[in-house]
């Protein structure tokens, strides 16, 4: 259309067909974040979307003038003087609600908002004018227990966050009767878990709720005066079909927000350096092989011999729980490694017990456990590339520390031993000299493998 117009022509038809066309872009909600389809909401309208709509404007008008120009020059009446002024009035109208829209928003909006706002004339929606909470008076010298009370599944519930509490400084968390800490061990901290004493009480209760619209409410209470900390309300609205939160609850510009909040209710200033978690014990960074025996040498003899000696011989099965008994071998009844549903807290992945304690080692690629008198053997297996891969973890029983970490590889195999149907029957640690007695299943053949008298040095 502007190439017509320079050229002498009067593309009409183009020009409002085009400035038509543009009204489409406020039908524009949103757009694709990445490759998997996720799409993110249009958030408000810049100064660019404003000169664009502009110039079709102005291009309406260049073409009513130029056809009075050709209308003067062939001496003929036109009436494109009311394009001009459509083009003109138009173009009013887009500055003039962007000029109220830019005055309004900036007018309502909390100190979030303002900030998102400095790089578009207008939001898409309603701005949100309720300022994010602060705490005018912090609980003082917080080193307890903070209870946190929970009713709610949805969007209130990412309000908890256990990791990221204990992460941030909180001793203490206590769920549904529960206490959750980390423990110092040698090489760092381990999550542990305990049922609470009901002498002991927490210094401070966290509430949080959320009612039929989805509205969240966080309400921390100081238990010693019943002082009200904070009582916070997120109410729930909508940006064209998203919901959102006012104030903001999800964040990318006031990020770890609520969390902070609390944090702040309770004075924490975390030091995350103090927050290292449990850290590998073994300096090996490349899986260790594994020497295969002879099933008739005097190693393995002396290997079943010791089978038969030791407690951890007969497998015990340890609770009535199908899952400890299948997974647990020669370990009682009060040290086991736990099913993930007998664990409340399920993002923390699988438990291991030891009497009355939990200790959460995270989503790792171990399925069994062994125990002997004084070690535990945690276990599992998957393939890698060309070879077979046990991962290991050994740990005292005493009191959990940990001795060795790692990963052992298979070769050598045979090749009519595929690596996939091999299962570890048991794990036999003497004077550092571990072996594994490894199954397979397809022709019910045992294989007895040796790591290296290097590879395992236990503290």
């Amino acid at each position: 259309a502007v190439l017509s117009v320079l050229n002498g022509n009067v593309p009409f038809r183009t020009t409002s067909i085009a400035l038509f066309l543009s009204l489409d872009t406020l039908l524009f909600t949103d757009y694709m974040m990445n490759e998997g389809g996720s799409t993110t909401p249009v958030y408000g309208y810049g100064w660019g979307a404003l000169v664009w709509f502009l110039s079709l404007c102005l291009l309406l008008v260049a073409v009513g003038i130029r056809e009075i120009e050709i209308a003067k020059s062939k001496n003929i009446h036109s009436s494109s003087l009311v394009l001009i002024l459509i083009g003109i009035f138009i173009g009013i109208v887009a500055l003039s609600s962007a000029g109220y829209l830019y005055k309004a928003d900036r007018a309502h909006a909390n100190t979030v908002e303002l900030k998102r706002l400095e790089n578009v004339i207008y939001k898409i929606g309603n701005v949100c004018s309720v300022e994010q909470p602060r705490i005018a008076h912090p609980i003082k010298n917080f080193s307890g227990t903070l209870a946190v009370t929970i009713y709610t599944s949805g969007d209130g519930a990412s309000f908890f966050n256990l990791k990221e509490y204990l992460n941030s400084g909180i001793p203490k968390v206590r769920v549904n009767g529960v206490d959750y800490f980390y423990e110092a061990t040698k090489n760092g901290k381990i999550l542990v878990s305990e049922s609470a004493l009901t002498s002991e009480q927490a210094q401070a209760v966290l509430y949080i709720s959320e009612d039929s619209y989805h509205n969240i409410n966080a309400r921390l209470i100081e238990q010693s005066s019943g002082r009200v900390v904070f009582d916070q309300a997120w109410t729930r609205t909508y940006l064209k079909s998203y919901l959102i939160y006012c104030p903001e609850y999800y964040s990318t510009d006031n990020k770890n927000y609520p969390w902070k909040l609390l944090l702040e209710a309770l004075n924490l200033n975390p030091d995350v350096s103090s927050n290292k978690l449990e850290q590998n014990s073994t300096n090996f960074t490349e899986p260790v092989n594994l020497e295969i025996l002879p099933n008739d040498g005097d190693e393995v003899k002396q290997y079943n011999k010791s089978k038969i000696d030791s407690k951890w011989s007969n497998p015990a099965k340890t609770t009535s729980n199908s899952f400890s008994s299948d997974f647990n071998q020669g370990c009682g009844a009060r040290v086991r490694l736990d099913a993930p549903e007998n664990e409340p807290m399920l993002s923390l992945g699988r438990p291991f017990r030891i009497n009355n304690k939990s200790y959460y080692l995270g989503n790792f690629d171990v399925h069994n456990v062994q125990c002997d008198n004084e070690f535990l053997y945690l276990y599992g297996m998957h393939e890698s590339t060309n070879s077979f891969l046990v991962s290991l973890k050994v740990r005292k029983i005493s009191d959990f520390t940990m001795g060795w970490d790692g990963n052992f590889k298979i070769q050598g195999l045979p090749n009519n031993i595929s690596p996939a149907l091999l299962e570890v029957n048991s794990v036999s640690l003497t004077a550092n000299q571990l072996i594994i007695e490894v199954f397979y299943a397809r022709t019910g053949e045992t294989i007895y493998l040796k790591a290296p008298s290097n590879a395992l040095k236990l503290e």
